[in-house]
């Protein structure tokens, strides 16, 4: 099995969403109570997080890796929100001398039209206002 595959496995059995049966009976709780609850798991973010940093840092160097040999990196999310994405992405650019390359290109290529979702900056952005379908963003970065 190839690092990168391996690693791909191990991120898959990684537990970051899974209900909690804690929240059960989370509608039957008062406001004060599910407050309560959420700031505890909020609270044991930070040490998840640090036990996984090696975890992390492996799967960032094998990005970076890949887009050195000519890969990219798609940057996706679920949100509108600009400080989410587009700022993000501006960032990456500015700092790290990312490329964006043309949603609509990409998309064009197989033979879809999506003139109606892909910004001026070439990122694809879906607004749930629309129609069209939830709030996404995503930019294809490369390398210079």
């Amino acid at each position: 099995m190839t690092e990168p595959r391996r690693v791909f496995d191990e991120l898959l059995e990684l537990l970051t969403e899974s209900a909690d049966p804690a929240f059960r009976d989370l509608d039957m709780r008062s406001t004060v109570e599910v407050l309560e609850m959420m700031n505890r798991e909020d609270a044991k973010v930070a040490a998840a997080v640090g036990a996984e940093i090696p975890h992390i840092a492996r799967a960032v160097e094998l990005v970076v890796d890949a887009l050195v040999g000519g890969g990219r990196l798609v940057y996706a999310t679920c949100s509108i929100l600009p400080c989410e994405n587009a700022e993000v992405v501006r960032g990456a650019v500015e700092r790290e001398g990312f490329l964006v390359r043309s949603a609509a290109d990409v998309l064009s290529s197989q033979g879809i039209s999506a003139d109606d979702i892909v910004t001026e900056e070439g990122y694809l952005r879906v607004d749930p206002r629309s129609g069209v379908g939830d709030g996404f963003f995503a930019a294809i970065l490369t390398r210079r």
